[in-house]
């Protein structure tokens, strides 16, 4: 089963089934994790994923990830998964997590913080890169970029319009943070 929503320019295909798969057991839990008894962990089938427009830099440019909590109180903590993928799902470039880069971040000496989400809350990230190419540096253009929510294992797909005009060079992904600007 495939789903697919509209947001903010972005097309977002969800890579598997996500409540078959999560029924399955693979919501990103790992087996005997600790729960709090306020919020579990965000699993993917309960957050409403998408990407808005970073303010760019020279020859910087990025998305800020948002996750809209669709479902009962949960928490979201660290870094999300970035891959730019082709066009048939193979992935050729990962980003590498990073509190900060040059369009933000978490502030200097800030922490790692713990979000948590009730029904119809945000919380975001911020994905940068360099528009490449850049002479010695791998580049690749992508057709899409698979998100993976922190500390979950299923992915959706998100094609904003204009990605695929431009190479990922050094694509960074910074932690999670309240509210939709992706900046602690």
């Amino acid at each position: 089963m495939i789903r697919r929503w509209m947001a903010l320019g972005a097309t977002v295909v969800v890579v598997a089934s996500i409540a078959a798969a999560e029924a399955a057991g693979a919501s990103g839990d790992s087996p005997g994790s600790a729960r709090s008894a306020s919020a579990s962990r965000c699993r993917t089938s309960a957050l409403r994923i998408t990407l808005g427009p970073a303010s760019p830099g020279v020859s910087h440019h990025g998305f800020v990830l948002r996750f809209q909590n669709r479902g009962s109180a949960c928490t979201l903590t660290g870094y999300p998964g970035v891959d730019g993928v082709s066009a048939q799902g193979k992935t050729l470039v990962s980003a590498r997590r990073t509190e900060r880069g040059y369009l933000g971040g978490l502030k200097p000496g800030e922490g790692i913080s713990r979000v948590q989400l009730s029904r119809g809350k945000t919380a975001s990230a911020l994905f940068e890169y360099v528009d490449g190419p850049v002479p010695g540096l791998s580049c690749p253009a992508v057709a899409a970029l698979k998100v993976t929510p922190p500390n979950a294992t299923i992915s959706v797909r998100l094609s904003p319009t204009g990605l695929s005009s431009e190479r990922l060079c050094q694509p960074q992904i910074h932690p999670v943070v309240p509210g939709g600007t992706g900046q602690g």
